[in-house]
């Protein structure tokens, strides 16, 4: 090969696809369209996995804000702290 380097013509190029939304086929909207496709068919439950994550997510602040609110209101924060402290002998 002269200059070491190989005569290979571009994967991608304008026009190859007709999108049915009018979306210009650019080199660049392709590229970014096969990077999509090859994340969704590495991950093909990633969908699946990103709902239950919110679901659980919004789970647990809804039960940690419910938790607070009980607690602050209806005194159940008492039970945690003594109400005198007695010394046996003098601290000093």
């Amino acid at each position: 090969f002269k200059g070491g380097v190989l005569a290979i013509p571009p994967p991608l190029s304008d026009g190859l696809v007709e999108y049915t939304d009018g979306t210009p086929a650019t080199t660049s909207q392709m590229a970014k369209d096969v990077v999509a496709f090859l994340k969704w068919s590495l991950e093909p439950d990633y969908d699946q996995r990103r709902v239950m994550y919110w679901k659980a997510v919004s789970t647990v602040g809804l039960l940690a804000v419910l938790t607070a609110h009980v607690t602050q209101w209806n005194g159940a924060y008492n039970w945690m702290q003594r109400a005198t402290f007695r010394y046996h002998r003098k601290p000093w």
